[in-house]
């Protein structure tokens, strides 16, 4: 099923673990004593359990602290509890899970172990959380173990196969050299991990098959949480892997060799100030890339339409490189940009405007800008960096085009839903020079926002909010009778709200010129161009959440909608997409 994914602002890992280590006083009222584990990541980070009103098992466990205050406008609702971190979470499991034979939730020292009998540790050997790369024997042993310890609704999260793993052997990929280290396609370590996974994915569900949890009695979503794009030598590209040509990654392991595979990472700040002659100050979040440029202590954020913004995006949008990968000289680095209108458009706004970027660039999917005041950290100029190779958070289809798997009560077995692997966007398109929309013309448009309430629906929950995506009907076997006769309003919903639907890809086209466009003197076509985004992007939200109320009333409340409100809905989102669409045009992109 192909997924249009809604636009992300990634942040890094360190990052993201110190905030999260901050947390931990918040969390439990006073710093805690990771004892017995060897630090507060693996004791704190990274796993919990949520409990159920009056589960005297979770609430009165060690650790339980309150997870969920009553809302502000529900004085006098319950509070929920809940374990955080591997410290609090693996006595419950160890306590109250019971796996068949011949699977174990312990070793004989009381540690959960993985589908493969080994401690659940990080690769340095730490027992317990094993950090924000978890294998598919870890994440999938700890998922059966919470389900046989009675909880219904279990998530999890598995590394990609992409990188090199802890004890991969005779990597084929030259610059391969360390743990986390990227792979190209059809190394021999990249197939020996999928060969892994599925090995994995086999013990799990032969263990759940003994536990008594089938397709049958319990609803399975899998699903990647994005595509990457592959930075290096690939079918279809100027290079290709160097030896043999005619590898499978199979049969016959792909080999890359030095320079092969990597990023090609670009110095920014170097890059304006050589070919633009541009020093404005600025932070960039490369991966993206979010542009957040420098204001005042009074005005941080510096407005839309600021001369040193609007030269900025005018000197970004004509950077170029010449691409290894490709073979392209001097081409265009960026692919489209994102002012503060069309970041709306793309959901890439937030409540808080320091949060908000000031603008984004959509570069081209082999790069990733980089910002560093060490030159051996950002090399000056473009350099390809072989650590990394998997881009993501960029518009691509590559990226944005991914999928998931349902299978359970009510959820037709029709297969794949849309084109097989080798008519992807990776294959038919390696250098991305197409649209999400282009690319996406086979198959069920769904997006990442619609996964969780046609989860509900399958097994008769609803949230007590408006969720912003839709009951995926096509995969249904009985569709719910309020909803009969929505699919043309639900595929138009979708065209006009998700982030690389027609509409956001139009108006990010149109967006994409007019930022490019102009002078300090004469500014005439942005102007425009803003002043007709800013209308859709107000109409959209008033069309886009009455369809979406109509949707979810249809979907949990059984409000079957009136023909005419079918109707009068799908014109005023078949009017916008035009008018997206006429905007484009325009722009002459």
């Amino acid at each position: 099923m192909s997924l249009a994914y809604r636009g992300k602002i990634f942040c890094n890992t360190s990052a993201t673990v110190a905030a999260r280590i901050v947390d931990i006083p918040t969390a439990f009222g006073s710093a805690q004593d990771p004892a017995p584990y060897a630090n507060v990541q693996s004791a704190f980070i990274g796993e919990a359990i949520h409990c159920g009103l009056g589960d005297a098992k979770c609430e009165q466990a060690q650790g339980a602290v309150k997870d969920t205050p009553p809302p502000a406008n529900k004085p006098g609702s319950a509070t929920y509890k809940a374990l955080f971190g591997h410290k609090y979470v693996a006595p419950v499991l160890a306590a109250n899970a019971h796996a068949p034979s011949p699977y174990r939730v312990t070793d004989n020292a009381g540690n959960l172990v993985d589908l493969d009998n080994r401690e659940i540790a990080d690769f340095q050997g730490n027992v317990g959380f094993p950090g924000f790369n978890p294998t598919a024997p870890q994440s999938l042993a700890m998922i059966a173990a919470m389900q046989e310890a009675g909880i219904p609704v279990t998530y999890g999260y598995i590394s990609d196969i992409h990188e090199r793993k802890d004890g991969s052997l005779n990597c084929t990929t030259a610059s391969a050299t360390g743990f986390g280290n990227a792979l190209g396609p059809g190394d021999a370590c990249y197939v020996e991990n999928a060969q892994r996974y599925d090995q994995a994915f086999k013990k799990f569900l032969d263990r759940l098959t003994k536990d008594g949890i089938t397709p049958k009695n319990t609803l399975f979503v899998i699903g990647a949480e994005e595509n990457d794009h592959f930075a290096g030598a690939n079918v279809g590209r100027s290079q290709a892997p160097s030896d043999p040509a005619n590898c499978d990654g199979v049969i016959v392991p792909c080999r890359y060799s030095t320079g092969q595979v990597g990023e090609v990472q670009a110095n920014l700040p170097g890059l304006l100030a050589a070919e633009r002659q541009n020093a404005t100050p600025f932070d960039v979040e490369p991966q993206g890339a979010v542009m957040y440029v420098n204001g005042t202590p009074s005005r941080p954020q510096p407005a839309a339409n600021d001369p040193a913004v609007r030269q900025l995006e005018r000197d970004t949008a004509s950077l170029t490189a010449n691409n290894p990968y490709s073979g392209a000289q001097n081409e265009k680095i960026v692919n489209y940009q994102a002012d503060a209108v069309e970041q709306r458009i793309l959901h890439m706004q937030t409540a808080d405007p320091l949060r908000t970027p000031t603008y984004t660039i959509f570069p081209k999917p082999d790069y990733y800008f980089c910002q560093s005041a060490s030159l051996s950290a950002c090399p000056a100029g473009v350099t390809i960096y072989s650590k990394f190779a998997w881009n993501h958070g960029y518009y691509s289809p590559h990226i944005d085009i991914t999928w998931a798997a349902f299978v359970g009560p009510n959820v037709k077995a029709s297969g794949v839903d849309g084109p097989d692997v080798s008519h992807g966007p990776a294959v038919l398109d390696p250098n991305s020079t197409k649209t999400v929309p282009e690319m996406s013309t086979k198959g069920t448009w769904a997006d990442e926002p619609d996964i969780r309430p046609t989860l509900l629906s399958l097994v008769g929950l609803r949230d007590d909010y408006r969720p912003d995506g839709r009951v995926i009907t096509e995969i249904l076997k009985h569709v719910p009778h309020a909803l009969a006769g929505t699919d043309d309003l639900a595929a138009a919903y979708k065209q006009l709200d998700a982030s690389v639907g027609t509409f956001g890809t139009d108006t990010m086209i149109a967006d994409t010129a007019a930022m490019a466009s102009g002078s300090s003197s004469d500014d005439q076509q942005w102007v425009r161009t803003e002043q007709a985004l800013t209308g859709l992007a107000l109409a959209r939200t008033v069309v886009a959440t009455k369809i979406s109320q109509t949707l979810t009333a249809a979907a949990f409340y059984g409000a079957r909608p009136s023909q005419s409100t079918v109707a009068a809905e799908l014109t005023a989102a078949r009017f916008l997409l035009h008018a997206a669409h006429e905007l484009r045009v325009q722009s002459g992109a």
